[in-house]
């Protein structure tokens, strides 16, 4: 593509915006200024060799972020105010990157400290070639005039780090159907949008994506589920659709998936079929119960595939976080380090954005059938959500079975979610941590016994229903368990009555009772035992009431303690786990609970 163009492109966006809405500019211009004489310095190797040393990534990690971030604020700040006040920090931060001997990350390396002859290409690397790559276009002549040499210098680094590598070998992520895929091709595509000179290594560039993002798309499940979890939408889905929309730009054409495509529809949708409602989303699997949808490129999204409730759900995240009067806010919440492409990108529409209805998604049900999700509303704001699946799925907990239920948005029964990454967490150590076990999911132990991991353990019997009356969703949770479990059938049965009640039914039948069977509840709150029978947990929107059959179930409450700061930031160190432990020494029993 010509430069010519997509100056033209950034030019009318900022000249837009600069007549529009001067509080829009200046949050960015603020939010650059804080950065102005702050020095790039080196991170210390010492914090590289960690990971091989410990486990840990997080202490590296958020100084490689420190740094993007400076350097993307930086940027955005000096096209917005198109001052030339930033170029000089500028001009400081590419000298960083110049000689940063690897972009990456110590967990996504081979060695335990970087190589200056050793470019892998993953995440983190390929999201700063692709920040890098629009610094030195979109201020080109500007760098230039203030030192003369610096944009072919980091067009030689974009090029050694990611262009030659990326073509030449032959990554696992180019075969797989997760993130990783869509993610680092949006940024390849970016990299040859802007810096690649020689026609025929794009063209090699452009046959390896497009193969890629046939092989992420054909695998992904008809349904339109992401089975990594919500939070990973962004840089699953979005990134590929962000694949699409660059595809055009670079090649001039449409990318062989129609807009309109039923399963590409499915997939965008995805991620509001699972809100909840006030920024809390459905977090199984490695996903935070309350992502942020970032409306740049959720809007660009919607917009792509023609989906008005997702260009309308932007609209509604935009007017809560006063997007635009404090548009910064969200730019420093879009992933590990801003996205200066996407931003700039989405200016083109974002007259049409600012007229856009702010809608919140409350949808009244969801039904996933290959990924096996459910959710379900009821007209005074009570909610479910659950799943069957597999063990064996992208960032897998063994949670077959697992439900949340939340009151008017108001979390009650919860799912932990996603801690701290450390090297443990992707190792056969996996499922020691507390919030991968399904001892810590709302599923029960079968005479004490877990899940376990692995495809083979899997929900079986599966069926789902719904009508204005009541939603339904019933599975077979025994595979899920190991042959220590002792357990022929587990029929769970959640009805929503669309009358502000919930009613589980656990239909049982064991080889063998051994006593010992817990049904588990991960309570957000302290849950108060006042009566037999009878369980209760007050939110800030009303109260809610367990009852059970205090001759089948006996309660217990302990409170849950966590040293990773994921979590209790995540929940406010407010986690209690309930269990009714099963009475009868029953090999076969019907167990009902209402929630209420």
């Amino acid at each position: 593509m010509k430069r010519t163009f997509l100056l033209a492109i950034l030019l009318s966006s900022y000249c837009f915006l600069s007549a529009q809405t001067e509080k829009f500019n200046n949050d960015y211009i603020l939010l650059g200024r804080k950065y102005v004489g702050k020095q790039f310095y080196p991170i210390n190797n010492e914090l590289f060799k960690e990971y091989s040393v410990n486990g840990n990534r997080t202490n590296y990690e958020n100084e490689s972020n420190k740094r993007r971030i400076q350097l993307a604020c930086l940027v955005i700040a000096e096209l917005r105010g198109q001052s030339g006040e930033f170029i000089p920090d500028i001009i400081n931060g590419l000298h960083y990157f110049e000689n940063e001997i690897w972009w990456g990350i110590p967990a996504h390396y081979s060695f335990s400290e970087p190589r200056r002859d050793t470019q892998t290409v993953e995440l983190v690397s390929a999201g700063t070639a692709s920040l890098v790559a629009w610094t030195i276009y979109s201020l080109h002549d500007k760098l230039e005039k203030a030192e003369h040499g610096i944009c072919q210098r980091m067009n030689k680094e974009i090029e050694r780090r990611m262009l030659i590598p990326a073509l030449q070998n032959d990554y696992d992520w180019k075969r797989r159907t997760n993130n990783w895929n869509p993610w680092i091709c949006s940024n390849w595509l970016t990299c040859i949008m802007l810096c690649e000179k020689d026609e025929e290594r794009k063209q090699k560039a452009l046959q390896q994506i497009r193969k890629c993002m046939d092989i992420f798309y054909d695998n992904y499940p008809e349904d339109g589920g992401c089975d990594e979890g919500i939070s990973y939408w962004d840089r699953s889905v979005a990134s590929f659709v962000d694949c699409c929309i660059l595809w055009k730009m670079v090649t001039g054409e449409e990318f062989h998936i129609n807009h309109s495509d039923a399963k590409l529809q499915a997939m965008v949708s995805y991620v509001y079929r699972l809100y909840i409602g006030d920024n809390a989303s459905v977090n199984f699997a490695d996903a935070i119960p309350y992502p942020t949808l970032h409306p740049a490129s959720a809007f660009l999204i919607g917009k792509y595939v023609n989906d008005s409730t997702l260009c309308k759900y932007s609209a509604y995240v935009a007017k809560n976080f006063n997007f635009e009067n404090n548009p910064s806010r969200l730019f420093l919440t879009s992933g590990s380090f801003p996205d200066v492409g996407r931003e700039i990108l989405f200016l083109q529409h974002y007259e049409e954005f600012i007229n856009t209805p702010a809608v919140e998604p409350l949808i009244s049900d969801s039904w996933l059938p290959i990924s096996q999700v459910f959710s379900a509303r009821d007209k005074n704001g009570l909610f479910i959500a659950a799943k069957g699946g597999n063990n064996n799925e992208n960032h897998n907990h063994n949670d077959i079975g697992n439900y949340i239920l939340y009151n008017n948005s108001n979390p009650v029964i919860i799912d932990i979610g996603v801690g701290t990454y450390t090297a443990q967490t992707f190792s056969s150590l996996r499922y020691e941590l507390m919030n991968t076990r399904s001892a810590y999911h709302n599923v029960p132990l079968i005479n004490g016994v877990e899940q376990r991991e692995g495809a083979g353990y899997k929900a079986t019997d599966i069926s789902y229903s719904a009508d204005s009356s009541i939603a339904r969703f019933s599975l077979n949770i025994a595979e899920a368990y190991p042959s220590a479990a002792k357990v022929r059938s587990w029929q769970r049965t959640i009805t929503m009555y669309r009358d502000n009640v919930i009613e589980i039914e656990e239909d049982i039948n064991l080889k063998k009772n051994k006593g010992n069977t817990q049904l588990v509840f991960i309570c957000y709150g302290q849950p108060t035992l006042s009566h037999e029978g009878i369980i209760k947990w007050h939110t800030k929107k009303g109260d809610i009431q367990l009852l059970y059959n205090s001759d089948q179930l006996r309660p217990a409450v302990e409170r849950l303690q966590f040293t990773d700061q994921t979590l209790r930031s995540a929940w406010k160190d407010n986690l209690y786990r309930l269990t009714l432990k099963v009475i009868s020494r029953k090999k076969k029993q019907v167990i009902r609970y209402t929630f209420k």
